[in-house]
């Protein structure tokens, strides 16, 4: 049997279902108050939405079979059915297909979402199938007993299996970007689980788990305790109190490149919220009758929840992990030993026997060196980490051939070894003399040190970011409540080195004494940046965009 209440949100973030017993509303997002509803026949049912574009699917169960039903949105009348003998829940949604386990025997069934039809796929999982996680790009997560494997939707078969540390059965189980995440209800964990090789944290919460919800497009997982909201972010690893308020049910879409939690409560109060860190945790309630109301409009949202009562921007409060980071010196120890054994175990090897592939060392998920390693491939963070253990070691710079070798001899290991990889790319190693060494910015940042070319106001991340060059006439203050985070470039400082120093700190560059050839310089290396001009500037500088983007013009009058 179904929880009696459920949230789905649509991937274009435009509509919002909510489904409370049998009765299934229907809300464009920039009109919550609004709705369309309509009865079911049942209130066993599963709401998701399929797509781009937004397809609303409900997943209803009767004895014998169970049907599925397709709507368009904003209209609710059926525009397709289909139906899968015995009982079918709903598992994961990617893309247009849905991910169904069907029968006694808990076997996968695919179901494919096209605008008048849906087309029921069988596939050959196996029986006992524990959960389906959708993924980006048609993929899947598929758990079993003794396995868990990605699956192509389209191919519908496994590609690879995974080693993933999951909790018992019953579990929560979702992905958020780059990550996957589990939780049992009833328990004060959420595990995170890195994409790219499957590496476990465990976030604990002041309260027992009640609901989670997460977008393969945000970092953010959104849990519901009996204690109150709480947000983790997949990449930080940091947890963000939300307010005392429960919720019974949650989901979560990426509305205008902005995270935004929908929540219902016991009381069938419909409620959101910003996710993203710095922004008001003021809640906008919409209280919702059950009749049927127009629900036109609304092709996506923009929240701003504006500012707090005290006039500055409201700042969640951080819940920090227990075990120091960039404080302890021990794992830094651990780093040049790992990195000894590393080149060691290389030279012993006499190229008969290929040695197995390194491990990543162990590093506090709260140390520079596992926030920047989070943001790359695995090749290119043991790349970095083998670096930073020789800069440690001062031995700053490492022969290309020998760092190709201990990363495997690889594409990849060859490639982040000649700076042509992730690292290379970003400016963060940098070769010389056949040897790959690290940024010296890069190498300040992870002791610990404070930025030199950039001086960092607010609070890290920053909200917003520029897209390439813009101008503005704003101050930095007034830039700073905006964005939440910005890194200003110190007069003279190098402009690349201040590009680096506020991307590995998570902040908004500005610039407010632009130098024209500097700033050409960065627009070719296809940096991001905002610059203070007090007048129109001539010369490069004039083609510029300017930022603030001027408001979009008011709609015309109605006619009549």
């Amino acid at each position: 049997m179904a929880s009696p209440v459920s949230l789905a949100a649509s991937p274009t973030g435009a509509w919002v279902a909510r489904r409370t017993g049998a009765q299934l509303t229907l809300h464009a997002a920039a009109r919550l108050g609004e709705a369309l509803a309509i009865e079911l026949a049942t209130d066993d049912v599963d709401i998701t939405f399929a797509g781009p574009p937004d397809q609303l699917v409900v997943v209803a169960r009767a004895p014998g079979a169970t049907q599925v039903l397709l709507y368009n949105p904003p209209d609710l009348e059926i525009a397709a059915r289909a139906e899968i003998e015995g009982k079918a829940e709903l598992a994961g949604v990617t893309g247009p297909r849905l991910a169904l386990i069907t029968g006694e025997h808990r076997t996968l069934v695919l179901v494919r979402c096209a605008p008048r039809a849906l087309v029921v796929q069988p596939t050959e999982s196996g029986p006992l199938v524990e959960a389906a996680i959708g993924l980006e790009d048609n993929k899947l997560l598929v758990v079993q007993p003794k396995k868990i494997e990605q699956w192509d939707a389209i191919a519908r078969r496994a590609m690879l299996r995974l080693n993933l540390p999951l909790p018992p059965l019953p579990r929560l189980l979702g992905a958020a970007k780059g990550n996957f995440w589990s939780a049992v209800a009833g328990r004060e964990s959420v595990y995170v689980y890195r994409a790219s090789d499957g590496r476990a944290f465990e976030h604990r919460l002041e309260g027992a788990v009640i609901a989670a919800a997460s977008s393969l497009a945000s970092p953010y997982i959104a849990v519901a305790t009996d204690a109150g909201l709480l947000n983790v972010h997949a990449f930080a690893h940091t947890t963000t109190s939300l307010g005392a308020r429960t919720a019974a049910a949650l989901a979560q879409a990426v509305v205008a490149d902005e995270p935004i939690l929908y929540g219902c409560d016991g009381a069938d109060a419909l409620w959101r919220l910003s996710l993203v860190e710095g922004a008001s945790i003021e809640r906008q309630q919409i209280a919702t009758s059950s009749s049927t109301a127009s629900s036109s409009g609304g092709r996506g949202l923009k929240l701003d929840l504006g500012q707090g009562s005290s006039g500055k921007p409201a700042v969640a409060k951080l819940v920090k992990p227990a075990k120091g980071g960039e404080g302890s010196r021990t794992w830094r120890e651990s780093l040049v030993q790992w990195c000894e054994d590393a080149f060691a175990r290389e030279k012993r090897s006499e190229m008969l026997v290929k040695p197995e592939p390194i491990d990543d060392p162990q590093i506090p998920f709260d140390a520079a060196l596992s926030v920047m390693g989070d943001r790359i491939s695995p090749t290119a963070r043991r790349t970095l980490a083998l670096l930073y253990g020789g800069w440690l070691r001062g031995t700053p710079a490492i022969n290309i051939s020998a760092l190709a070798a201990v990363l495997g001899g690889g594409e990849d290991a060859w490639a982040e070894a000649l700076g042509t990889g992730a690292l290379g790319g970003q400016g963060w190693a940098v070769v010389e003399g056949g040897k790959l060494a690290l940024a010296p910015v890069i190498a300040r940042h992870l002791d610990g040190a404070p930025p030199r070319a950039v001086r960092l106001i607010g609070e890290p991340p920053a909200r917003e970011a520029p897209h390439g060059v813009v101008i503005t006439t704003l101050d930095e203050r007034a830039i700073a409540e905006r964005l939440g985070a910005i890194a200003v470039a110190r007069v003279g400082a190098s402009i690349v080195e201040a590009a680096l120093e506020a991307k590995v700190n998570d902040a908004a560059l500005v610039v407010a004494q632009p130098d024209e050839h500097a700033i050409a310089a960065l627009v070719e290396r296809g940096g991001d940046a905002i610059v203070i001009a007090t007048e129109p500037r001539p010369g490069r500088l004039a083609s510029f965009v300017s930022w603030p983007p001027p408001p979009p013009p008011p709609p015309a009058p109605a006619a009549g």
